[in-house]
């Protein structure tokens, strides 16, 4: 998290609507979508063999810092420094909508009881969703019940599941993670980084 808010403070320099870092064993992947641009700019960066990605991360994040500060320094303008930075990238190799945060819902305390009744979080959020709950607890308590030849216990479980379920409904609660999927986010809106969902 440290050298993420070096890099936060590099992407604040760049004007960064959205950003996002990423890394493998050999490369690390920061990508910049500035305001009022269209285009993604990517900066690969070799790994250090030995080093953990934090520690690249600060290397990388000295390394251009440095350049930056020199180019400001030469032509005293921001504006000019952050295109001079943004030149060095590699233009093109990702879109916008890969870089842009996307939601992710999901239920907060009800995501096994979903699973043992056979149902998705889609299935729970719009209306008639008591509806599928009963629908999909019938079915899974046809094969469950020990009268017609299935697991008590296993009945048991489809029981409490439908029960958590039908009294989460009175209150559904829901939890909205934005991010990118497997890569750090940063937000210019709110200047966090996000982690990857």
């Amino acid at each position: 998290m440290f050298s993420l808010r070096w890099l936060k403070n590099l992407l604040l320099a760049l004007h960064t609507n959205y950003g996002t870092f990423s890394f493998s064993e050999y490369l690390l992947i920061i990508n910049i979508l500035p305001y009022r641009s269209h285009e993604v700019f990517s900066f690969f960066y070799k790994r250090t063999p030995g080093q953990t990605p934090a520690e690249d991360l600060k290397a990388m994040c000295i390394e251009l810092s440095r350049e930056w500060y020199n180019k400001n320094k030469e032509s005293r303008c921001r504006s000019l420094t952050a295109i001079h930075i943004l030149n060095k990238a590699q233009k093109g190799t990702i879109t916008r909508n890969m870089v842009e945060p996307v939601a992710r819902i999901s239920g907060a305390t009800v995501l096994k009881q979903l699973k043992t009744l056979n149902l998705s979080l889609d299935d729970v959020r719009p209306n008639g969703s008591k509806d599928k709950i009963k629908a999909a607890y019938r079915k899974e308590a046809l094969k469950t019940h020990p009268d017609v030849g299935g697991d008590g216990e296993q009945f048991k479980i489809v029981v409490e599941a439908y029960q958590e379920l039908i009294e989460w409904l009175k209150h559904p609660h829901f939890i909205i993670s934005r991010g990118v999927p497997g890569k750090w986010s940063y937000d210019g809106g709110s200047f966090k980084w996000r982690a990857p969902l």
